[in-house]
């Protein structure tokens, strides 16, 4: 509660009577100050017994005319101010607008026997994103115009700014909706809890799997196959660093990855699936979101992703000081130092696959992506479903990213954007083709390595013109080809 300009004239005139009632001596001057501060007291109780019913009293209504918008689009949203009675009180109503958002900034008075005031305003957001409007501030005003309070009601309406959707947006590979992510349940071999079964261990399999009664037996390193679980749990990783933004806006590498992982949500929400989100930028993990499956949770990795990638959502960064380390498991150690211990076939068959480890560990752990895909995969409690969104700009650290990963007992999918698509190159020149081919040959390694699916996420458009200089190459080869044998 504040005091008016009223108010403040008669505190003045209060202590100007107690000031001069010290000074000269004079009782009633004293006198006159103590009523005024006594009548101020009293009056300062009753305003706020009325400030509290009339708030009580009064309901504010906001009504956006549409739920969902595009950046930058207008939207109008109407306020209604409603008291149950008439009220003696003068209120004043005035809309604001959380960040991220402008607008008009009416104010809806109600004056002494008003009941009802509303207004429409319009308002725009450049960046997507759920908001919450607008932000209505209520003034009262007591009878005498001695005091005011403001209170900001607690009315809202949620409005979803989209981003912008690329219209070509094409994902490499048939019917890859099915292979990265299976049925429930799905009676395949996987990463679930059930054995069905041994294989011969490859690299890139968890040491956690292996059957050591089959490798003692056979001589060689066997692994059980395990049934997947009917839940899925996906952590979902979204590269956000410099390279990421290459393209035009709405166009980007990460607004064509971001619809990816919408629609992973999408899927995994029809099922009800845990899902977790963690983004990535130069400094380490950006964003970074716990595993859940309530309604709200799947909501919340919409509005992370449809907010510029989480811009304006930091939620507990961790950084490379605060997570992975760059040593191997305790296990792995242990395992590695029993073997260095012993001379027999069975110990040779098995150390290679755990002298390489810290080497690269230690190389690649400065890279943000690397460290950031350890620390969540190694500070998951259960295995799951991993899905990678990066592009080709650093093809080794991706690599060692990935195979740390599946190192960890958890299937990865990887989508990638080839940068030759996005930065410009001409799709008719012979060298943006090269290019685009020497992305495809990297994105086969990829999808080659053990419990890796690979896919190439791209403009269609783009990639179709790419691919038609390939095509017209090949035809013009086999053309000169069929000549230089006909003059033979």
């Amino acid at each position: 509660m504040e005091l008016t300009r009223r108010g403040h004239a008669v505190v003045g005139t209060a202590g100007t009577l107690l000031l001069v009632g010290a000074l000269g001596d004079r009782p009633l001057a004293v006198a006159g100050a103590a009523t005024l501060c006594a009548w101020l007291l009293v009056a300062q109780h009753r305003a706020a017994a009325r400030f509290v019913e009339c708030d009580d009293s009064l309901s504010v209504t906001v009504t956006p005319a549409r739920p969902t918008l595009r950046p930058k689009e207008p939207g109008t949203v109407a306020v209604t101010v409603e008291s149950d009675e008439a009220s003696d009180l003068p209120v004043s109503a005035a809309v604001g607008w959380p960040v991220g958002v402008s607008g008009e900034h009416p104010t809806l008075t109600l004056g002494s026997g008003d009941e009802r005031r509303e207004t429409t305003c319009e308002f725009s957001a450049p960046l997507g994103g759920r908001y919450e409007i607008p932000e209505v501030t209520c003034t009262y005003t007591d009878g005498s115009g001695l005091f005011e309070q403001a209170v900001e009601r607690p009315e809202r309406a949620s409005v979803v700014v989209e981003t912008a959707s690329p219209s070509d947006l094409q994902v490499g590979g048939e019917d890859f909706a099915a292979k990265m992510y299976g049925d429930h349940p799905s009676g395949q071999s996987g990463a679930g809890t059930d054995v069905v079964g041994i294989r011969q261990y490859v690299p890139g399999d968890s040491v956690s799997r292996i059957d050591w009664n089959s490798t003692a037996r056979l001589g060689d390193a066997y692994v059980r196959e395990l049934e997947d679980e009917t839940a899925h749990r996906t952590r979902m990783f979204l590269d956000r660093r410099e390279s990421m933004a290459d393209g035009r806006p709405g166009r980007r590498k990460s607004d064509y990855l971001r619809e990816v992982l919408l629609g992973i949500v999408r899927l995994l929400e029809r099922n009800r699936d845990p899902v977790g989100l963690t983004l990535i930028d130069e400094d380490g993990i950006r964003v970074d979101t716990e595993m859940r499956e309530a309604p709200r949770h799947y909501g919340r990795c919409r509005r992370i992703l449809n907010s510029e990638g989480g811009g304006d959502a930091r939620v507990g960064a961790v950084r490379r000081s605060e997570g992975w380390t760059g040593t191997p498991s305790n296990a792995a150690r242990r395992i590695e130092a029993k073997l260095s211990r012993r001379d027999d076939e069975f110990a040779a068959a098995l150390r290679p696959f755990f002298e390489p480890f810290e080497s690269y560990t230690r190389r690649f752990n400065s890279d943000p992506l690397f460290n950031g895909l350890r620390v969540k995969t190694t500070a998951e409690p259960a295995r799951g479903w991993t899905v990678l969104c990066t592009d080709d700009t650093h093809p080794q650290e991706t690599r060692e990213a990935v195979k740390a990963t599946v190192r960890e007992g958890t299937l990865v999918t990887v989508f990638l954007t080839p940068t030759v698509l996005f930065d410009g190159s001409h799709p008719a020149d012979d060298r943006t083709y090269e290019r685009y081919a020497d992305f495809e040959r990297f994105r086969k390694q990829l999808d080659a390595m053990p419990g890796v699916r690979a896919y190439e996420v791209a403009p269609g458009r783009t990639r179709e013109a790419v691919l038609e200089v390939g095509r017209s190459r090949r035809d013009t080869g086999g053309q000169n080809g069929g000549e230089s044998r006909a003059r033979t």
